[in-house]
């Protein structure tokens, strides 16, 4: 491109961005400024507007992470293709890289609805099919999409400390227990993330529906060691 129209302050608002994709809820002002070789005067100007725009979030010790206006615009690419479509031509050729049957599924409230899947031969067959619906809090699939739900939200949808449906012996049942498993969830997927060698059985990110509906999209890949299969209910 003709650096003659170049504009300086999104170029250094897109190497922010992405410091801070890559180590999210680590870097202060500080650390940004002598990383990237921006002044600490431009960058609070820099991080001050992006924390206005939800472009990022800046943490109570004084880290930022990324915003949910940048989840909405990533949500928004993908949107321009066919989701189902789309995993059902990665996951046919990805299961047998990994031999492993992959789901997809999206969280409605507090249930997990599941969209495709694509399966592997197993001894053990996941109970899960296209259009069934499980209980979130009863199965490891629906609890990594509500380890992510923000603390309001998830009140609102258990607001009883007793938990129900109780599907099977496993299932939990009171609120307190879910809380402290999401809680391991997001401490699980960050040591993930940071290189620390732990198991991530999926990978999940939320997405407006055309009605403005918020809904939470997960690909699961069950774990063959370390945790629950959570394909179905637990």
């Amino acid at each position: 491109m003709d650096k003659k129209y170049w504009v300086p302050a999104l170029e250094k608002s897109n190497l922010v961005l992405q410091a801070i994709s890559e180590q999210p809820s680590s870097l202060k002002l500080i650390d940004l400024s002598k990383r990237l070789g921006i002044n600490k005067s431009s960058m609070f100007s820099l991080l001050a507007t992006m924390e206005a725009l939800d472009w990022v979030v800046r943490e109570e010790d004084a880290t930022y992470s990324l915003g949910s206006k940048l989840g909405y615009i990533g949500n928004a690419f993908f949107k321009q293709f066919s989701l189902i479509d789309r995993f059902r031509k990665e996951a046919s050729v990805t299961k047998h890289v990994i031999k492993e049957t992959i789901q997809l599924a999206k969280l409605e409230r507090n249930e997990v609805l599941y969209l495709a899947k694509e399966e592997m031969p197993s001894p053990v067959r996941l109970s899960s099919e296209p259009g069934i619906k499980y209980p979130a809090h009863a199965t490891a699939l629906g609890k990594a999409m509500l380890a992510w739900v923000a603390e309001p939200e998830l009140g609102a949808l258990y607001a009883s400390e007793t938990l129900d449906p109780c599907l099977t012996p496993h299932t939990l049942q009171q609120r307190s227990d879910l809380i402290r498993q999401l809680e391991d969830e997001r401490l699980r997927v960050r040591l993930a993330g940071s290189g620390h060698g732990l198991l991530l059985c999926g990978c999940s990110g939320s997405f407006r529906q055309r009605e403005g509906r918020r809904g939470d999209q997960l690909l699961h890949v069950p774990a063959r060691m370390g945790g629950e299969a959570g394909a179905g209910p637990a």
